[in-house]
């Protein structure tokens, strides 16, 4: 239930287009593998090896497949949004000491996730927005947080809050949020409170 609420109201449709079928011949302790693979203009192909020969798609229907490859359609039109995004999500990244005017302090700076934002960079469908800096078990974070250790992060934390965070500006934060939808917001208030916090564990730990 958590998981859908944080997907955004509406969700792109992508569509898949099957272009090749692995099929095993032989049984549990042996056997050969072939494809059908399908080329441009819709033909279809059996590949055995070194050797191919066309095949119809009636024969690539009833195949027993192993594996089935699909390739995803683009559309004819190109998403300027999500090409804007994306290069700045690469300029945040880049230089987060730009990516906001005002510092911390101002109510125009959020936080996201540095790891969500590769992921923006690099993947063709990043998901949703993962912004919690863990999402371990309350119960196992309140039990590791009575036996600090010295020099370790609390499970909670996994790592430095000032790397994990990168600041945006809150209105491209509201854009990402209502183009994939997650969360949380982190506001610098918060992300001041979440520094402050590791570091009072970190000196807990070093006594």
């Amino acid at each position: 239930d958590y998981a859908l609420q944080l997907l955004p109201q509406a969700l792109p449709v992508a569509s898949y287009a099957l272009f090749a079928v692995v099929v095993h011949l032989g049984g549990l302790h042996g056997g050969h593998y072939v494809a059908y693979v399908r080329k441009a203009g819709g033909h279809w192909f059996l590949f055995d090896d070194s050797t191919f020969r066309p095949a119809s798609v009636e024969e690539v229907q009833a195949s027993e497949a192993y594996l089935l490859l699909y390739r995803k359609q683009r559309g004819d039109q190109p998403d300027p949004e999500l090409a804007s995004l994306r290069k700045k999500a690469l300029q945040w990244l880049q230089e987060p000491s730009r990516a906001v005017e005002g510092g911390e302090e101002s109510s125009g700076v959020a936080y996201v996730s540095r790891l969500w934002l590769l992921r923006l960079c690099l993947c063709e469908e990043p998901g949703v927005i993962l912004n919690e800096i863990c999402y371990c078990d309350p119960e196992a974070v309140r039990g590791a947080a009575t036996m600090p250790r010295k020099g370790v992060l609390p499970p909670h934390f996994h790592c430095s809050v000032e790397s994990f965070y990168v600041a945006i500006p809150v209105t491209d934060w509201k854009a990402l949020v209502a183009r994939f939808g997650g969360g949380p917001a982190v506001t610098p208030q918060l992300h001041r409170q979440l520094v402050e916090r590791q570091r009072q564990w970190i000196a807990t730990g070093a006594h």
